[in-house]
């Protein structure tokens, strides 16, 4: 059975509805209030930055008028292999 991705896999290639490219890190939690946070690379200038797991999900009105989720997959990039904390490839900590 193949792997499914979602927008907040490790590893995948998202795009941004302003139209930047991020690679997923890691999935968290906020210390405050356990909430699932997303912490992803900006693939232009290599800043770190981490977003609560449902703004990603969140449906915003894209520059050609669709409304569709925050972050989308990038379907022209493949999921980057990550080596987890267990040692075994394509496996990432969540």
């Amino acid at each position: 059975m193949p792997e499914v991705y979602t927008n907040t896999t490790p590893g995948v290639v998202v795009e941004h509805y302003k139209g930047t490219k991020m690679k997923i890190l890691h999935r968290g939690r906020e210390t405050t209030n356990g909430s699932e946070v997303i912490t992803y690379v900006h693939l232009e200038d290599g800043s770190i930055w981490t977003r609560p797991s449902h703004e990603f999900n969140e449906l915003v009105v894209w520059p050609d008028g669709v409304q569709r989720r925050r972050f989308v997959i990038d379907v022209s990039k493949r999921p980057v292999e990550l080596e987890g904390t267990n040692g075994e490839k394509g496996k990432s900590a969540t």
